[in-house]
């Protein structure tokens, strides 16, 4: 064998070797791109599941404040109730204590 045909020789094998090098990186070239198509789907999964979730945390932080309106309108209404019936109150007491006072004055009328 002489030196160019060596050359020759060690240049087809290399180039061999390139060959298969670049047949290699393709193959991971094809797989990184499926796993990069594939967290991409995994990603757009995901930001419609936190979409959906956001959504749903806006409902019930709506039902929750429109539950505390209630709330707040109920307990006007009862100290608007617990108002009237201490007024009541005072009034009942006031016209037992003056139908007492009516029956002592006519105890007192009767004994005369």
């Amino acid at each position: 064998m002489t030196q160019d045909d060596k050359t020759k020789a060690e240049l087809i094998m290399e180039l061999q070797n390139l060959q298969h090098e670049y047949d290699v990186l393709k193959e991971i070239f094809s797989e990184v791109l499926a796993l990069d198509g594939q967290a991409k789907q995994t990603l757009m999964l995901a930001n419609e599941e936190l979409d959906f979730q956001n959504t749903e945390k806006a409902k019930r932080a709506a039902e929750l404040v429109m539950a505390d309106i209630e709330l707040a309108f109920q307990n006007d209404e009862k100290n608007k109730r617990a108002l009237e019936y201490n007024q009541l109150s005072h009034l009942n007491n006031m016209f037992v204590g003056r139908e007492m006072k009516m029956i002592e004055l006519k105890k007192e009328v009767n004994e005369l």
